[in-house]
């Protein structure tokens, strides 16, 4: 089941923009970027590349793939991987497929995204993604 989730709490664990999820570059990419970028029409179509498992974008491809996602907007759901601490699993990034959305959605000040959720979805409440359990009305005599 697709969830959605608040970008704010999202941005609170993991921001694309302030963190290099982008396989080693140098650097977080910028807002600045993304938005000349598009100022420039360079937008990369998903997919538009050899989809060579491996196969590594170059910075400019990153941008330029949010900067498409910024104009075009997408229909996929992201998915995150919040771990299961109960069990000893652990992650060091929550995004498993959906960095570029993700980052668009972050550059538009969306409010939410669509994302599955692996893991445990304890975890995801403790890290505000999802909402609490509501607890169940007691039953009337």
């Amino acid at each position: 089941m697709a969830h959605s989730i608040s970008i704010k709490a999202i941005k609170e664990h993991r921001n694309p923009f302030q963190a290099d999820c982008w396989n080693g570059l140098s650097r977080p990419i910028t807002k600045y970027e993304v938005t000349k970028a598009i100022q420039q029409g360079k937008l990369l179509k998903p997919d538009s590349r050899s989809s060579v498992w491996g196969a590594e974008y170059k910075r400019s491809e990153h941008i330029q793939k949010i900067a498409y996602f910024v104009v075009k907007g997408w229909k996929r759901t992201i998915h995150l991987d919040v771990g299961s601490p109960d069990i000893g699993y652990y992650v060091d990034w929550l995004v498993e497929d959906g960095n570029h959305r993700l980052a668009a959605a972050i550059y538009r000040k969306d409010e939410t995204i669509k994302a599955f959720i692996n893991g445990s979805l304890d975890e995801a409440r403790e890290l505000g993604l999802i909402p609490p359990k509501k607890p169940r009305p007691i039953a009337s005599l």
